[in-house]
């Protein structure tokens, strides 16, 4: 893949999701519906606790977009993308 001169955007997106939801199957659906903008994608927390409720877990990902030939200027509708989709998972975008 050519390396882009474009600015990446940097975000980091926390879901609870049931616990029988995989870290590996909640990546995988991020990464589809970001489709070709999504550079990278690390998990880097994975919390449970009273907080959430019993049979949830938190999945927190660092996430960076960048478009090949331009600017990104709508990531709130990549988001919304990975959100929705998520959300087939039954996972919700942590505030």
């Amino acid at each position: 893949k050519p390396i882009s001169t474009f600015p990446p955007v940097k975000q980091d997106l926390a879901f609870t999701v049931p616990n029988d939801v995989t870290a590996a199957a909640l990546q995988q659906v991020i990464a589809e519906a970001a489709g070709d903008s999504l550079e990278d994608i690390k998990l880097f927390d994975v919390f449970t606790g009273d907080q959430l409720g019993e049979g949830v877990k938190s999945l927190a990902y660092a996430v960076t977009f960048r478009a090949p030939d331009k600017t990104l200027t709508s990531e709130e509708a990549i988001r919304k993308r990975i959100v929705d989709e998520a959300s087939k998972l039954g996972a919700q975008l942590r505030a």
